[in-house]
């Protein structure tokens, strides 16, 4: 389908579909797609607004307005983007042309969320931020909910915030975990997206939270979003998109108390030739590990001193365990292909790399532990001098 030419016309190479969508206020975003040939799919925005979509596939397929976005926002892949600018004018002209594209104002639809039916009447489409989303649903006096949608490879991902005004509950479904409340709308904001907007009956929502108490929503919207915990999973979420990951399973939450600590864990996932990764935090950064039958392949960083990959992650990484952190391992259906692997740069990335994984040995665990040793007798020994 061939749309006018828009006034200002940019091209963005392999990026990822969220880094570009509501980038436009009134015009058009195409995202072409190779998959077995080129597929382009079309969002069409007046005002900010989502207000058409269209898909046309290889094989000349063809999707249309509601199932057309639906298609477009599960999308998980880089993509060559085109954004295009277009007067008021133009979007009445492409509407009177090509109808079929917009969405239906007012359009009745059913999904489901865990084990809700929910039936509402589609209000509009809300693109950018969510928290600013929120604020306009709030001062709109919403009596509905906002639902947002992420496909992955391995699942499906569906949030809805309900409303009465205001925020008042949260339902999130990923695979076969649901998650309410507060929890809910943690993971709901790592779809960092905006997305359909349903008016409800107001009975339903008041049965609703009869009956699901835990989905009720404990903190005002922007605590939450803005807390910690928030906070630390964006950053990871944010480090598993740099290396191509899926978010896993907690499987296991540990405290560390230095490197010696650190080392016995990662020596327990390589004898257990453990498939994930894991997330490791101290007080001034974070980093995320990469582990294939208990191999480290890969290794991102961040903190005060800015980012990092490879050997130089694993290093900075390696440094931040010397008091205390946390180390959660998250396992992964199938073994990690990670889009940024390292290599070793050097023999003493060998050597930190096979001291990591508990490969040279107990004498180095023994040397390791009588160096401890010492050092704390001689810290006692000080102190005691000082007196």
């Amino acid at each position: 389908m061939r749309f006018p030419a828009g006034k200002k016309s940019i091209l963005h190479k392999g990026v990822h579909p969220e880094e570009v969508l509501d980038s436009v206020e009134t015009g058009y975003i195409r995202l072409t797609v190779e998959d077995d040939g080129l597929t382009d799919h079309y969002i069409l925005y007046l005002n900010q607004e989502v207000v058409a979509a269209l898909c046309e596939f290889s094989d000349g397929r063809r999707l249309y307005g509601a199932e057309a976005l639906e298609y477009i926002l599960s999308l998980d892949t880089d993509v060559l983007a085109q954004t295009a600018v277009y007067t008021e004018n133009v979007m009445k002209k492409i509407k009177k042309d090509f109808p079929e594209i917009f969405l239906a104002p007012e359009s009745t639809e059913k999904f489901k969320i865990g084990d809700t039916i929910f039936t509402g009447v589609l209000y509009a489409v809300k693109g950018g931020d969510l928290l600013p989303v929120i604020k306009t649903l709030e001062e709109e006096n919403l009596i509905g909910c906002l639902r947002m949608s992420r496909e992955t490879e391995d699942v499906v991902q569906e949030g809805v915030i309900l409303f009465l005004k205001t925020p008042v509950a949260a339902l999130f479904e990923s695979g076969t975990s649901t998650r309410l409340g507060d929890d809910a709308l943690r993971e709901i904001v790592l779809i960092n997206r905006g997305g359909k907007v349903y008016r409800l009956e107001r009975e339903f929502i008041e049965n609703f939270l009869f009956l699901n108490n835990a989905s009720r929503l404990k903190y005002p919207v922007e605590e939450t979003i803005a807390s910690e915990k928030a906070t630390d999973d964006l950053k990871r979420f944010m480090a598993l998109q740099m290396l191509g990951l899926e978010r896993g399973t907690l499987v296991l939450n540990a405290p560390c108390n230095g490197t010696f600590s650190f080392e016995a864990l990662l020596k327990s996932a390589a004898s257990r030739k453990f498939d994930g990764y894991l997330w490791v935090r101290s007080d001034t950064s974070q980093g995320l590990m990469v582990l294939g039958h208990g191999k480290i392949q890969a290794a991102y960083s961040m903190g005060t001193s800015g980012e990092s990959t490879g050997m130089r992650a694993l290093r900075r990484i390696y440094e931040s365990m010397e008091f205390k952190g946390t180390v959660d391992f998250y396992q992964l259906s199938n073994p990690p292909k990670v889009t940024h692997p390292f290599e070793a740069e050097e023999g003493t990335d060998d050597v930190l790399v096979k001291r990591l994984m508990g490969e040279m040995g107990e004498d180095l665990i023994r040397d390791v532990s009588l160096a401890k040793e010492f050092k704390k007798r001689w810290k006692n020994k000080r102190e005691k001098l000082g007196e």
